[in-house]
């Protein structure tokens, strides 16, 4: 049995379909989309990245939001302090 190369499987599937080789760059983008979709598991490697990259998204804006939270109770704190040290200097 012949063992044919992508190159050679690809133009003999251009053949079948009534495209030539040469009008490949016509069809790039349906071509890119195949490729996606059965290569190599690449479109499932890609899709897992962009989970993984919201859930980061996630985890950092969760992070953000409590980090203002400990903020604003930290500078009423604060001014709570300030407000008594004025209370303590005026009643002398």
């Amino acid at each position: 049995m012949e063992c044919l190369t992508l190159r050679e499987l690809q133009t003999i599937a251009y053949e079948s379909t009534g495209r030539e080789v040469g009008d490949a760059d016509t069809y790039k983008d349906i071509d890119d989309w195949a490729k996606r979709l059965w290569g190599n598991g690449e479109a499932m490697d890609q899709e897992r990245d962009q989970s993984e990259e919201r859930r980061l998204n996630n985890h950092a804006s969760v992070r953000e939001e409590w980090e203002s939270k400990f903020e604003n109770l930290d500078m009423q704190r604060v001014m709570n302090r300030k407000r008594k040290q004025e209370d303590v200097e005026m009643s002398c």
